[in-house]
C-alpha cells in the first residue's frame, strides 16, 4: 500500500506491481465534499500521521543505522 498526496501520478506504476495507492480526495468542482469522502480522508491523514512519527524516530534514534542480524528479527516483531 502506497499513501500520496493529490497530484501524485504513479496509478500505473502501482497497478503493474500490485500495490494499493491511497489518495486524499479533494473537493473538485463541488462546494463541499460527500461525507464518505470526508471519512475516507480522517482515516488516510490519521494513518499518515502514524506512520510520519514512526520515520521520525527512526531517523532521530538512529534504530536502522547499522546493520541487524537477521537472527533477532523475531526481537522486532510484536507479538
Amino acid at each position: 500500500m502506497i499513501m500520496a498526496d493529490t497530484g501524485i501520478n504513479i496509478c500505473n506504476e502501482c497497478e503493474q506491481r500490485g500495490l494499493s495507492l491511497y489518495v486524499p480526495h479533494g473537493k473538485c468542482c463541488h462546494s463541499q465534499m460527500t461525507s464518505s469522502s470526508v471519512f475516507d480522508t480522517k482515516r488516510i491523514s490519521n494513518n499518515r500521521i502514524i506512520i510520519e512519527q514512526v520515520i521520525r524516530r527512526l531517523k532521530t534514534f538512529q534504530i536502522l543505522a547499522n546493520e541487524f542480524p537477521i537472527s533477532m528479527i523475531s526481537h522486532m516483531m510484536p507479538c
